[in-house]
């Protein structure tokens, strides 16, 4: 699936959203990786108390691990920039030119 979405990436306009109901959380750090901005997870409070999607979904300690690691792998994104930064083009300014 998100192979898929490295297809579209230069003519995609909308957001990448991942239903991740039976994925791991690795599935949903690899796709904000690739530009996920929607991660949809069922929650529960306790999945011991049943349900027709306990089984899969997350509860409070696990939702919060989510978040943590999905924000690391959007912080590890970074920016890019291509050219000198504000410091270094003072510096070309200054340079002599032999």
């Amino acid at each position: 699936m998100l192979r898929a979405h490295r297809q579209f990436d230069a003519k995609r306009t909308e957001h990448i959203r991942i239903f991740a109901s039976k994925a791991g959380g690795g599935a949903c750090d690899a796709a904000v990786a690739f530009g996920a901005c929607l991660i949809e997870k069922h929650v529960t409070l306790d999945r011991a108390d049943g349900g027709v999607d306990s089984a899969f979904s997350l509860e409070p300690a696990e939702l919060k691990a989510l978040r943590i690691e999905s924000e690391r792998a959007w912080q590890a994104l970074g920016t890019t920039h291509i050219g000198p930064t504000e410091a270094e083009k003072e510096s070309l300014r200054l340079e002599i030119r032999g």
